[in-house]
């Protein structure tokens, strides 16, 4: 196995409960794995995600040389709107337009290649391409990078890394990032168990519009939305 991956630098001296001892964690929710071998976080996450990127349509680009005098936001969006009718194609614009510094099109191409749904299934890359984001400052970069991390897919697993990274995320204002730590809080996975820090992290992501997070637990108390864990 390789060495520990160092911090982002938008992470360093963040104070996370999975630098105290914490153990693996598999998954962020309690009801397990969904088909396909995708995580049930990711899953939870995917609505937002996909629909994070919005544009007109790009025409005339049809391979990747031709998208290069284009912006990388342009590459972004043309990458977007292949995905449909031609996914490889469409992933190719994409990690073309992350490496030119979208981290948007990091996240959309990583999302892709761990759902394996449209392009073959790549955890390594997707875990390339989430880093690569995280390290743009993208808040849901580093979410998705904490994950994969915390599940050890395509890349070895550092619980406390990965906590810290969604946490990160989380106080960065990212909906998702919230609701992923409020589940560890919940179910005591890589930090200690505490449903009252869940519930009013599950809050703040609901407040932030994360319909996933409103109302989860009908026996939890109404809580004041956390400031990020």
């Amino acid at each position: 196995m390789g060495k520990r991956i160092e911090l982002p630098e938008v992470v360093v001296g963040a104070a996370g409960d999975g630098e105290r001892g914490a153990q693996w964690v598999a998954a962020a929710v309690a009801v397990g794995r969904p088909r396909r071998a995708v995580p049930t976080w990711l899953a939870i996450a995917l609505p937002l995600l996909l629909s994070a990127v919005t544009g007109a349509a790009i025409g005339a680009c049809q391979t990747v040389d031709a998208c290069r005098p284009m912006s990388a936001h342009a590459c972004l969006v043309a990458g977007k709107n292949a995905l449909r009718d031609r996914p490889a194609y469409g992933v190719k614009l994409l990690v073309h337009a992350c490496r030119r510094g979208e981290s948007r099109a990091c996240d959309r191409a990583a999302v892709e290649l761990m759902a394996g749904q449209r392009v073959a299934r790549d955890n390594t890359k997707a875990a390339e391409l989430a880093r690569l984001s995280c390290r743009l400052k993208s808040k849901d970069g580093c979410m998705l990078f904490g994950g994969l991390l915390i599940d050890g897919l395509g890349v070895e697993r550092d619980v406390a890394t990965g906590v810290q990274l969604v946490r990160a995320a989380c106080l960065r204002s990212s909906a998702i990032g919230c609701n992923f730590l409020a589940q560890l809080y919940r179910l005591g996975r890589g930090v200690a168990r505490d449903s009252k820090r869940a519930a009013a992290l599950e809050a703040k992501a609901c407040a932030m519009g994360y319909k996933p997070s409103c109302g989860t637990s009908a026996d939890k108390a109404p809580a004041r939305p956390a400031s990020g864990g």
